[in-house]
């Protein structure tokens, strides 16, 4: 399946510059929000606040 993420401040980094903190990730359906962060590469401390589709959620969801 493929994820929309939409990323801020230093997490920008992880697409190209011209994307502007915007890109998609392609994962394995039933993936998490934990396999999403660890494919880009997040360390925990900065994976903070976590919206999916424009709610946040508990960075520790692993429902799928």
């Amino acid at each position: 399946m493929r994820i929309e993420v939409r990323l801020f401040a230093s997490l920008r980094d992880r697409f190209p510059d011209d994307a502007r903190g915007r890109g998609s990730v392609e994962l394995d359906e039933g993936a998490t929000l934990g396999d999403l962060i660890e494919r880009l590469e997040i360390p925990d401390p900065l994976a903070q606040m976590v919206l999916v589709d424009g709610l946040q959620e508990p960075r520790s969801r692993e429902e799928r």
